[in-house]
């Protein structure tokens, strides 16, 4: 078992992480804009400073080049959403977009096939079938965009749980436990964009959202 406390400045990223995220989420929920500008792309910055450190301890390979590019996507995103003065959301989605084909490479390395896959891959689907239903016609003429996004999120989701063909592991399960936040966060905000608005649903995205992004950088160190 690695003993992740031990290594370099995982403790003080650790805290970092921590601190400045439990902060974003308190300023964000009481609308102070200008904090929450500060302090959301710096939990980012920090998750990407957990992928380098994996990269600097344990080396590097496709693995952890995939999750490092992704999350600098991500970091570009998140950056486009948490605007609140315009809507740059086609935009975000498009790194997002992006993010997750590089997830999906990392994801999906090594790749066996398991018969239970089929059973998982059903239910992605009529989840993405009965969400997407729900939020067509009202995407302001992003449907196909949309769709696009929902089956790339869930070809993630698939390969993310695809890890325990092979193994069932700590990386397995981080990988799971973080694909499974990031729908969920998705959904979330998907919701918020097309169908009702949720108050203070940045604060309920990213509760979600950033464990998720968290759990993919540790995994870079098994």
């Amino acid at each position: 078992m690695i003993d992740l406390f031990g290594i370099g400045c995982f403790p003080a990223l650790f805290a970092a992480f921590v601190v400045v995220f439990a902060l974003r989420e308190a300023f964000t929920y009481r609308e102070k804009i200008q904090v929450k500008y500060l302090l959301t792309p710096l939990i980012t910055l920090i998750v990407i400073g957990f992928a380098l450190l994996s990269i600097s301890d344990r080396g590097f390979s496709f693995y952890r080049g995939m999750v490092l590019l992704s999350l600098v996507f991500a970091l570009v995103a998140d950056t486009m959403l948490m605007i609140v003065e315009t809507n740059l959301l086609k935009f975000g989605i498009i790194y997002f977009l992006l993010g997750h084909v590089l997830y999906i490479a990392a994801f999906s390395e090594g790749y066996s096939y398991n018969p239970w896959n089929i059973l998982v891959l059903a239910l992605m689907f009529a989840y993405v079938g009965i969400f997407y239903y729900f939020v067509r016609g009202k995407t302001g003429g992003m449907d196909v965009p949309v769709l696009a996004y929902m089956l790339v999120i869930t070809a993630m989701m698939f390969f993310a749980f695809s890890g325990f063909n092979r193994f069932w592991g700590v990386r397995e399960v981080l990988i799971a436990v973080g694909a499974v936040l990031f729908m969920l966060s998705d959904s979330i905000l998907a919701v918020n964009a097309f169908v009702f608005k949720i108050p203070h649903s940045t604060v309920y995205t990213w509760a979600l959202y950033a464990p998720a992004q968290f759990l993919f950088a540790v995994s870079c160190f098994y």
